[in-house]
């Protein structure tokens, strides 16, 4: 039965060949440990029941996505002068010591996940118990029937403070659970899009009425004409070269033609990708009154004719963003947050702001992540469930406590972190993080996202004709995908 399904999925699941390669990595001994007493503040309270485990040296396989864009491994590390590596090295040795057990890694690297689980699956191979994959690639894997429903699994709770809330809302079906994700999940933060803002060049285009932009922010303003209006006017022509508008003149905002600013301005926005049907699906509405003029904002800022906005086009990455902030010619730039890592050797005084809302009437900010950061699942072939439960129920409350902490340290320099402001901003917006469920199926809704992502940047896709064009066939993809959940999992 398996192989005709597999088969069958095969047809609508097309995977991406890349070349990978696989490396095994074992925890190291230690005894260095992370504190494992339950905090007294609720917050942070595991259920004792952990305390009882011991699981006499069993084995836990981790197959884990490697991906080359990594700042760092964030399932496993080394003592290390990265405080955020030493406290994943020092989590997991506290984790083999607590239920005496043994945390094996494999890496696999990009799309190559996916046909190592299957591989897997099809010869019954039990000898994975945990899945860290890449979204994009990872989670169309749950409607092959590879994931095991998380509801099922001991000692895991998926309501705990760790995991992230709105993920498990995108990742819960027909009374099944298939991935967590949370502050294990390290690079939901390093991937989350935020607003960097160069303060001194703030200063010198605004310098009678500099504005707080912290204040702008508490205080519900922070829109996206709001930065439109501060860049508009602080065009500087340096003169350096013939042609008159290139990177080495001065803008209120540059913004890279590439996908990532789209995608994080549509989710800043509230967009909506779908409202729930009767029989609890979901049907698509891209092209809703709102959504249109969600699409008309965002590409008024991809809108190269506007004298205080930059378009950088053909970019090489999402690295290369950092490149340009530090050229000091710009004062705003939309980036991942690990953006700010490669700034650590600059001399620019920035600050990090949510990505701007669509209006003062929207209630609250929202923020996002790429889609190549990872969750967890269990997978269906794995033979220790219950140790698996207990290890990432733990591991989960550890990186809340020690590891999430270190990456205030790391994204900034001792005299921006010492600014209490600049902590609560951080707090905030990694609180904010949103997913959805169209989002975080996009790969087997016929790679809905890119579709609509692109129509943000690029000037060429009209929204109207351009979603028309896709709605009808991506809407067919996601009733598709429901009656595969249901077969496998349906109660």
């Amino acid at each position: 039965m398996k192989k005709i399904l597999s088969l069958v999925l095969a047809l609508i699941f097309v995977c991406l060949a890349l070349v990978g390669c696989k490396k095994e990595n074992e925890v190291p001994q230690d005894t260095s440990v992370v504190s494992d007493t339950v905090s007294t503040d609720s917050e942070f309270a595991y259920d004792p029941v952990l305390d009882t485990l011991n699981f006499e040296g069993m084995e836990i396989n981790f197959l884990v996505s490697d991906f080359e864009d990594a700042e760092r491994k964030e399932f496993f590390g080394e003592e290390s002068s990265d405080s955020v590596v030493s406290a994943i090295y020092r989590r997991n040795n506290s984790i083999e010591q607590k239920f005496n057990v043994k945390l094996l890694f494999t890496e696999t690297f990009g799309a190559d996940i996916l046909q190592d689980v299957r591989n897997l699956y099809n010869t019954n191979d039990a000898t994975v118990d945990i899945i860290g994959a890449y979204e994009y690639y990872g989670m169309g894997l749950a409607a092959e029937g590879m994931f095991s429903n998380l509801h099922e699994i001991e000692y895991l709770n998926p309501q705990s403070p760790w995991w992230n809330q709105s993920w498990n809302d995108t990742c819960e079906y027909s009374g099944a659970l298939f991935a967590v994700a949370g502050d294990i999940n390290t690079s939901i933060i390093t991937k989350t899009q935020v607003t960097f803002v160069n303060n001194n060049l703030l200063k010198d285009s605004y310098p009678t009425d500099t504005p707080d932009l912290y204040a702008v922010v508490r205080d519900n303003k922070w829109t996206i004409e709001y930065i439109k209006e501060l860049s508009k006017n602080v065009y500087i022509d340096n003169g350096l070269e013939a042609n008159p508008r290139d990177l080495l003149d001065r803008y209120g905002l540059v913004v890279g033609s590439i996908s990532q600013p789209s995608q994080a301005l549509l989710a800043a926005c509230g967009y909506q990708w779908s409202v729930m049907g009767a029989d609890n699906k979901r049907i698509l509405t891209l092209d809703t009154e709102r959504n249109l003029d969600i699409f008309e904002r965002i590409r008024s800022l991809f809108d190269e004719t506007k004298e205080g906005i930059f378009v950088a086009k053909d970019l090489p990455g999402v690295y290369y963003y950092a490149t340009i902030f530090a050229k000091n010619n710009s004062i705003f730039s939309m980036a991942p947050m690990f953006t700010a890592e490669r700034l650590a050797a600059t001399d620019i005084d920035y600050s990090i702001l949510p990505i701007p809302k669509y209006d003062e009437a929207q209630e609250n900010y929202y923020s996002s992540t790429q889609d190549s950061h990872t969750f967890c699942a269990v997978f269906t072939m794995s033979d220790a469930k219950s140790a698996v439960g207990a290890v990432l129920e733990y591991m989960g409350y550890l990186s809340k406590k020690d590891v999430v902490p270190g990456y205030f340290e790391t994204f900034y320099k001792a005299k921006y972190a010492s600014n209490p402001e600049t902590m609560q901003m951080f707090d905030s917006i990694v609180e904010s993080i949103h997913f959805d469920f169209i989002v975080n199926w996009s790969r087997a809704i016929n790679d809905i996202l890119k579709k609509v992502r692109a129509i943000g940047y690029d000037p060429l896709k009209e929204p109207v004709s351009e979603i028309a064009s896709f709605q009808d066939s991506c809407q067919k993809y996601l009733d598709s995908t429901y009656d595969l959940i249901e077969a496998i999992y349906g109660q």
